[in-house]
């Protein structure tokens, strides 16, 4: 507690850029999803967003996706019935901006 309040001009400038990476993150991320003809539902006050997908099961997009070396997480494995199909998947957005971009490329090419 003590050092949160010692620090916290220097806690607070912290805060502020990691917002504001992670909300540039989301967005890139989400154009690069729609380009790549998927739905991006963004989750509020999380590092984690939902992708509408239009493929015939969860896994069949993360392995397509995993093929492309873009890791997502299957909605359904999320599920005590992991065998029922969400249409979803899921992304973390908590990287870095290089990830993002190198990420972004490889959606649209």
């Amino acid at each position: 507690a003590s050092g949160l309040r010692e620090h916290r001009t220097e806690l607070n400038a912290y805060v502020t850029n990691l917002r504001k990476q992670l909300r540039e993150n989301m967005r890139i991320l989400s154009e690069a999803f729609e380009s790549y003809g998927m739905n991006p539902l963004p989750v509020p006050a999380t590092y984690y967003m939902l992708i509408k997908h239009n493929r015939d099961s969860d896994v069949e997009v993360a392995e397509e996706l995993m093929n492309k070396k873009v890791a997502v997480t299957p909605a359904n494995i999320l599920y005590a019935d992991h065998t029922k199909q969400t249409g979803y998947i899921r992304i973390h957005f908590a990287v870095s901006p290089e990830t993002v971009t190198e990420v972004q490329k490889r959606l649209t090419r």
